[in-house]
């Protein structure tokens, strides 16, 4: 029988709603999602219908033993389900499975096949030898720092220490399957013993952090230790890279993800994007939904990501009850139709296998993917807190819990193996922070690795470059600019336009013909005629917001679309529309242009104001992430509309912001009148030697003024 599809005209047919409901309960998933939708709402309360292994499958989650603090806020609901809490199946034990009703049919039985096949899942003796290894050495280096650094803020990882075998499998599931890069974005807790354990950050270069005998000058600066990056290649032949976080905690997300945009697309790396979340970050931050939605749109895809929520069962000082609408931090997943699996932080078998399988439906899907790791914070929000104040019922469960390592060894000999590889990390920390105190500062190059560019006087800043572009090359990149391939379609107002372009390109190169979209368009194609690469994403960025670019056009009969740059190379230039945010996109552009060094990476806003709505990358990143953190950038930040009488809304880009972020060099803020100046900036923000962030503030009004051309001849000759 073919499948039913939703007709709800015939809601009130008795007979028919009875077929399709009976082919609900038979196999829901091969319904169509809108029928599925519509018994689900009148359905999953009933007590008939589904038998137990179907509502396990579905709800299980809701009386899995996934919280090890024995929390379980939703019994009336598992009573109301039919659940029976004391049901022994692979969903009803320590980890928790979300995959039903994702509207992926052939990922939910995919993953249905695995769970039934493999969970629970017993840990072999070697698996279980080299949790306990890393594991031990992690409660040396976290005791090490209680003892010599007491009450000083790290955000340790005591009471999540399985957190850290997860990472050490994903990187040994990587190797196998030829990932060649890890980039990881992740907020402050365990941080620092992730750059030591993880990415073997040498405990030197830590503790000369800890010890403040680091040099800092003018052009560099002592940010925090747990907002810094690291990059290692590890004995697997896995490089991870820890990207630098700002203390707007889910800030780093779509820079994560833009980075491997980039090594993907330019670099052709096999490349894996990773992320980490506090439960409050991701269940409060807008910034998370806005980089999910990028997913799996066009320009923007990395192929899924893998997500871990680090839960502590609260942030900060506020409860779940109190910072979240949703059952889960993780509840967003189903939005984006992401599976998830809810683990125990004290079940460690159950914890690496949720890992794997994940890992698995990540590549075989190509979906985002998340492992909601239930633990608790030992030390309270930071080793200087004491959260008994607010949360004393679950310090008192925490008081009573032992070790790790206590809890996972087998025998009394596995557990004096634990003890003698911890104290022999306590050890070499000693021994290496005494050598630390014996030598004087250095400089910040030794901690990264790499020269850090130098502070740059204004004269370097301002130099122009040398570029000379013939007026015969000039024109035939233009009229190339203007040829409509053969059997297209162009849209008549279009064809106006291109006729008007190769006019003013064929004219006397001393008339100022050449107008703003032109010179924009000249400017790009001189750029890849220099072996580079161009990218510009925003809001309505290939039309223009004031149709005035068309970096692509639309065959008005067939929908096809054709990009006026393919003369140039495929790729060579990519525009793309965005979704409609202003701080994750230009987030994930500022990522992009870390990575791609040989791409002009722009941003254009729809209007100049809505740039306030990127405000945090602006000042956590876009003015400041050379100084703080050595990372360079040329991203370039396109803001339409100046004060141009378009009322308060639609007003200013608010130039005085971006003078007030100016310092030491760390920003350019311009404002071309001419098209000529226009064109040369681009082309100086591209081939120049030198990185620096570039704000424009470009008009509207000037863009089709009839006095406001510039020759080609200043094109070819100025600077």
């Amino acid at each position: 029988m073919k499948d039913i599809l939703p007709d709800f005209a015939n809601l009130g047919n008795l007979s028919f709603l009875e077929e399709c409901y009976k082919r609900y309960l038979e196999c829901p998933i091969k319904m169509d999602r809108r029928w599925r939708s519509f018994f689900d709402e009148l359905e999953p309360l009933s007590s008939s219908g589904d038998s137990l292994l179907d509502k396990e499958r579905r709800w299980g989650h809701l009386i899995a033993l996934f919280s090890p603090l024995g929390l379980r806020d939703h019994l009336e609901l598992v009573e109301r389900l039919g659940l029976d809490p004391l049901s022994i199946s692979p969903y009803t034990g320590s980890v928790g499975f979300e995959y039903k009703d994702l509207g992926h049919p052939e990922l939910e039985l995919w993953m249905q096949e695995i769970i039934e096949a493999t969970f629970p899942y017993t840990l072999q003796a070697e698996e279980r030898a080299r949790a306990l290894e890393i594991l031990a050495k992690v409660e040396g280096f976290e005791s090490f720092f209680n003892k010599k650094y007491p009450g000083l803020t790290r955000f340790s990882s005591e009471g999540m220490d399985p957190f850290l075998v997860i990472l050490d499998e994903i990187e040994r599931w990587s190797s196998v399957h030829h990932i060649e890069e890890i980039l990881l974005g992740m907020p402050h807790r365990g941080r620092i013993a992730v750059i030591a354990q993880i990415l073997h950050k040498p405990y030197e270069l830590i503790l000369r952090e800890f010890e403040d005998t680091i040099e800092y000058g003018l052009e560099d600066s002592a940010d925090v230790k747990y907002h810094k990056g690291y990059t290692s290649l590890s004995s697997s032949k896995v490089r991870w890279t820890l990207s630098p976080n700002s203390s707007c905690l889910e800030s780093t997300d779509p820079i994560v993800l833009g980075q491997v945009r980039a090594l993907q697309e330019i670099h052709r790396k096999q490349v894996m994007s990773m992320l980490v979340h506090g439960d409050a970050a991701i269940a409060g931050q807008g910034v998370v939904y806005e980089t999910l939605q990028m997913g799996q749109l066009e320009g923007f895809s990395v192929g899924g990501t893998f997500h871990i929520i680090i839960d502590n069962q609260m942030g900060y000082t506020t409860s779940p009850r109190e910072g979240r609408s949703m059952l889960y931090p993780s509840s967003i997943a189903r939005s984006f139709s992401a599976p998830v699996c809810h683990v125990n932080v004290e079940d460690l078998a159950g914890c690496i296998q949720a890992t794997r399988l994940l890992l698995e439906a990540r590549k075989k899907f190509q979906v985002d993917v998340f492992l909601h790791l239930n633990g608790y914070r030992k030390q309270g929000h930071n080793e200087g807190d004491d959260p008994t104040y607010t949360q004393p019922l679950e310090y008192a469960i925490i008081a009573k819990k032992g070790s790790f390592t206590q809890l996972f060894s087998q025998s009394e000999q596995e557990l004096d193996q634990c003890r003698k590889v911890s104290l022999q990390e306590e050890q070499k920390l000693a021994t290496t922070l005494n050598k630390v105190k014996e030598v004087q500062a250095v400089s910040p190059q030794v901690l990264y690795g790499k020269e850090v560019q130098s502070c740059l006087t204004p004269d370097t800043l301002f130099k122009p470059i040398q570029l000379q572009v013939s007026i015969p090359d000039l024109r035939e990149l233009g009229l190339q600019l203007t040829e409509v391939p053969r059997g297209f379609h162009i849209h008549p107002k279009l064809c106006k336009m291109l006729e008007k372009r190769k006019a003013s390109i064929e004219a006397d190169p001393s008339w100022k013909e050449i107008d703003w979209m032109t010179a924009e368009a000249l400017a790009w194609s001189v750029i890849c005629k220099h072996k580079k690469r161009v990218r510009l994403v925003g809001q309505d960025a290939v039309r223009g917001t004031f149709s005035q670019r068309h970096a692509s056009w639309v065959d008005q009969t067939t929908g096809q679309r054709h990009s006026s740059f393919l003369f140039l190379g495929e790729d060579k230039v990519t525009v793309h529309n965005t979704l409609l945010s202003e701080y994750a996109a230009l987030a994930f552009e500022l990522g992009y242009s870390w990575a791609a060094t040989d791409t002009l990476c722009l941003w254009e806003a729809q209007y100049g104001d809505f740039v306030i709505g990127a405000q945090i990358p602006i000042d956590h990143y876009f003015t400041t992430a050379e100084q703080k953190w050595h990372q360079s950038s040329s991203l370039t930040l396109l803001l339409p509309h100046g004060y141009e009488g378009g009322g308060p809304e639609h007003s200013s880009g608010r130039i005085e912001r971006f003078l007030e972020l100016a310092a030491q060099n760390n920003i350019q803020v311009t404002y071309p009148t001419t098209p000529s100046q226009y064109y040369h900036l681009l082309c100086r923000q591209a081939l120049r030697p030198i990185q620096k962030p570039l704000v424009i503030f470009t008009p509207k009004s000037l863009l089709r003024h009839p006095d406001n051309k510039s020759a080609l001849r200043e094109l070819s000759e100025d600077s």
